[in-house]
């Protein structure tokens, strides 16, 4: 338990709009006693995008975490729903990798919801790719969210119609440009989602001014939040840090008066980017209530 408590304070200090991959998992699912299973995805260019999908479960509770946390024994794989589920797809931010997110696939199958989290490709155990840090982000890794999201469609468990995305910072911009582009995806939630890149390193640039940040020439201008939220029509949820200097609520405020269907808004009172003081750990369980919330009723 010690343990997993150190990792989650260590990624938690990843607190930068930066590529900063992490190979390790330090924690896996069995820390937290879920059952999972591995997905086979392949990204149109041929590499292998390290997957876990969590089906809907029973609640983990304390004391199973704990033991867990301690002797983690990986759980035969079996289903609670005879029916497929909706699904939630969760996208990581730039840094780290997806031992981080286990946290949230932990609360939200306890609610009904199959729960998949993925890592980019030269992150985690997903196939080894050249990464420049100081890149702000790739435009290869929409290639990996497309090749999540055709396999997660292929599963039994899951109903083709209620998927959902939900995404952290870098993740929240390339989850809204595959909403935007796979209207058969239902609902979006995003933490922390930009404007466009050149806004986003102008206010890192007051953060940090010395820090050299590169956008990549071929990433696609057209998917910029602020070049298609006016043209989305299905349910969206944004969360921002009131303090946020990476991403401004100004950003979320100036897509969700775009967006033309359901929305809702949540500037989080004292909150920054992220890390221990961003919106999901400033008071956790408000934010899961949040979250399930927005879900139950549009997923």
């Amino acid at each position: 338990m010690k343990q997993s408590l150190s990792i989650l304070l260590v990624i938690l200090s990843l607190n930068v709009l930066a590529i900063k991959p992490q190979k390790e998992y330090g924690i896996r699912p069995e820390n937290y006693a879920l059952i999972y299973k591995d997905l086979n995805v392949i990204t149109d260019d041929g590499l292998k995008i390290k997957t876990w999908f969590f089906p809907a479960q029973d609640s983990i509770t304390k004391d199973e975490w704990y033991k867990a946390a301690n002797n983690p024994v990986r759980k035969e794989y079996t289903t609670k729903y005879d029916l497929p589920r909706p699904t939630i797809v969760i996208c990581d931010g730039d840094a780290g990798n997806m031992m981080y997110l286990t946290q949230f696939a932990k609360e939200l199958v306890g609610f009904g919801y199959n729960v998949v989290t993925f890592d980019w490709r030269g992150f985690g155990e997903s196939d080894s790719w050249e990464t420049n840090e100081d890149f702000l982000v790739y435009p290869e890794y929409l290639l990996d969210y497309k090749a999540v999201i055709s396999e997660v469609i292929k599963q039994d468990e899951v109903d083709k119609d209620r998927i959902g995305l939900f995404g952290f910072s870098t993740g929240a911009y390339l989850s809204f440009a595959t909403f935007y582009k796979q209207p058969e995806i239902k609902t979006f939630v995003g933490r922390g989602l930009l404007t466009d890149l050149k806004s986003a390193i102008d206010s890192i640039k007051q953060v940090i001014p010395d820090k050299k940040i590169i956008i990549p020439k071929d990433y696609p201008e057209n998917l910029m939040p602020i070049n298609i939220a006016s043209k989305i029509d299905r349910p969206c949820f944004l969360i921002v840090g009131e303090l946020d200097n990476r991403t401004p609520a100004s950003m979320s405020i100036s897509i969700f008066n775009m967006l033309k269907g359901d929305k809702q808004l949540w500037v989080v009172n004292n909150a920054t980017h992220g890390g221990a003081t961003g919106p999901e750990f400033i008071d956790f369980k408000k934010f899961m209530t949040q979250l399930r919330t927005f879900y139950d009723l549009n997923l």
